[in-house]
């Protein structure tokens, strides 16, 4: 019973922490930044600072989408971020400059995290799977899976918490290059630096929030197991 309470805490806090992180967004997208850049001018300038080139910068759809690919090598931007000359849009910005930025420095945790993350997409839809067997095994075929099924929805979360507890270190990494490195460059000043780290430690918190749901999860399972 206490961990199906604390598995709905958690669900919760991770609700509550998604909305915080909006807010912040759209707290300090309506400040603009003293230089008057926008998110792609930045991550521009930073990456040259660092002497790293061939990395795409494209705008894409959505809010709060941006990400960085270390395959195409392609730095990934929500139009309101690429466009944006925000405190906001400097914030997420820089931090998708951190990844690549870990990505050319080989940064064990980020090389681990996209090996890894292949075996979570195959996962994703083997669990899938499992699930409508066990179905179909009970109300079509009358025969009780349900052991093997959990075992194997098991395996998967426990791949799943490895998974999110290294890319923990990969994004609070990425969050305190983007502070640092603003702050280095001129593109803010200290009072300018405290509001992006408090939006990107917000962020941060959402994938402490969604690791701490899979443990409470798996917690559950192993309970009635």
């Amino acid at each position: 019973m206490i961990f199906d309470i604390l598995f709905i805490v958690a669900i919760l806090a991770t609700f509550i922490v998604q909305a915080i992180v909006h807010s912040k967004y759209k707290k300090y997208a309506k400040v603009d930044n003293m230089l008057g850049l926008t998110g792609e001018e930045v991550a521009k300038q930073i990456l040259e600072s660092r002497g790293i080139s061939g990395i795409n910068i494209v705008p894409i759809e959505g809010e709060l989408t941006d990400c960085y690919d270390p395959r195409k090598k392609e730095l990934r931007l929500s139009r309101g971020v690429f466009e944006g000359k925000s405190l906001s849009s400097l914030g997420i910005a820089a931090h998708e400059v951190g990844h690549a930025c870990q990505d050319a420095e080989n940064y064990g945790m980020l090389k681990l995290r996209n090996a890894t993350a292949g075996g979570i997409m195959f996962a994703d839809k083997l669990v899938i799977g499992v699930i409508i067997l066990n179905l179909i095994c009970a109300f079509v075929l009358s025969v009780d899976i349900s052991g093997i099924s959990l075992l194997l929805v098991l395996g998967y979360l426990f791949f799943l918490l490895f998974f999110q507890l290294i890319t923990l270190p990969v994004e609070f990494d990425a969050s305190k290059r983007a502070e640092t490195m603003l702050y280095n460059c001129g593109f803010v000043v200290e009072s300018e630096r405290n509001k992006i780290k408090d939006l990107l430690f917000a962020a941060a918190m959402t994938y402490v929030a969604a690791t701490a749901v899979t443990l409470m999860n798996i917690l559950r399972l192993l309970r009635r197991r």
